[in-house]
């Protein structure tokens, strides 16, 4: 399963729906794909980082997949499905998503045809209805609702506040020691 986002920077949310993927089998493994430029043009950190914070918190089950990072246009999840397809064809892939990215789906680049090729699963985040469902997405139930979001957390660095219990001491440690945030 692909995870795909900002990872701006990665938090517990994150990987507590990595986490419950994992645990429901619904997955053998899931990768996360940082995207380099953002299709909604959000400011972004360097790539570098994102990329470094999240190799930090990979386990056995799960690895950092940086295609998008070496392309030089904006990330599309439909052209990240076809070349990782393309290029594994031995695998079935389906593409995680939370609640939140609902209501703007239908905004993403060719969404009816990843939706035809792919399974996409909802993760439920907090204050984030879900709907609405398009054909072959899949509700992830039972689980936890994700209340972390990295904007509050850039939020929490510029203002000098603690992050240690949204992030894994790891990437709390890059981020201090790399200055991360705190100008943003």
């Amino acid at each position: 399963m692909l995870f795909g986002g900002s990872f701006d920077p990665p938090h517990l949310g994150h990987q507590e729906m990595v986490k419950r993927v994992l645990q429901l089998n619904l997955a053998n493994q899931v990768c996360y794909v940082p995207c380099a430029k953002h299709p909604f043009a959000k400011n972004l950190l360097a790539s570098k980082d994102r990329l470094a914070m999240l190799k930090l918190i990979q386990t056995t089950n799960t690895k950092v997949e940086d295609c998008e990072l070496n392309s030089t246009g904006p990330s599309y999840s439909i052209i990240t499905l076809q070349c990782l397809q393309k290029k594994y064809p031995q695998y079935q892939f389906s593409w995680l998503i939370g609640s939140d990215q609902l209501a703007d789906f239908t905004k993403w680049k060719d969404y009816q045809t990843l939706l035809k090729n792919w399974s996409v699963y909802v993760y439920p985040r907090y204050n984030c209805p879900i709907k609405p469902l398009l054909p072959n997405m899949k509700v992830i139930a039972n689980v936890p609702t994700i209340k972390y979001k990295s904007s509050q957390i850039r939020s929490l660095i510029k203002n000098n506040k603690s992050i240690i219990k949204l992030v894994d001491p790891q990437i709390a440690q890059y981020i201090s020691k790399h200055h991360l945030y705190e100008n943003s």
